[in-house]
């Protein structure tokens, strides 16, 4: 499985290389993606996520878009005014095990949509790295919760404008 994994991405950074796919096109394929429909404020829903899962998912700022694609603008950057609308807080945790990377992106702000093929989100989890290394029932445990409507695996190929979840990167 790990021998064709490699593969799997060799052949991808081949085809980046000659221009078939773009590279970050290539990395997005390394990328799960989860969405979730609750009311509460982002903190609250990353302080329930790192209890039930001992994670620490941190504010490390927010991703603004500018131009159709997004950049990630740390908590001490400012924004300018006519960005504040234009603005989506995320939190990341990175494991212990550096296996995999996780972001949570808050996916709406007033009547603008971060990701607008996802607009029935309110947010939306980026995962990377080694998915093995993730809780087995994941899913499950994110939908017992209370304040969660609802939680579900997102199929990537319905997203129309990639470069926004990849460019904050």
């Amino acid at each position: 499985l790990n021998n064709l994994r490699l593969e799997y991405q060799s052949v991808l950074k081949v085809m980046a290389q000659k221009n078939i796919i773009r590279e970050n096109e290539a990395s997005y394929h390394q990328y799960k993606l989860l969405g979730l429909v609750s009311q509460v404020p982002i903190y609250r829903l990353a302080w329930l996520l790192n209890l039930e899962f001992d994670w620490d998912l941190v504010r490390v700022g927010d991703i603004i878009l500018r131009d159709n694609s997004s950049v990630l603008l740390e908590n001490h950057e400012e924004l300018f005014e006519n960005e504040l609308d234009l603005a989506f807080p995320i939190q990341n945790y990175i494991a212990e095990t550096d296996r995999f990377q996780l972001d949570l992106i808050n996916n709406k702000n007033g009547a603008n949509v971060f990701i607008p093929d996802l607009k029935q989100f309110d947010y939306i989890i980026v995962i990377h790295g080694e998915f093995d290394y993730l809780p087995s029932n994941l899913l499950e445990r994110i939908n017992q919760f209370a304040l969660i409507q609802i939680a579900v695996n997102i199929d990537k190929k319905k997203i129309k404008n990639k470069n926004l979840l990849l460019s904050y990167r």
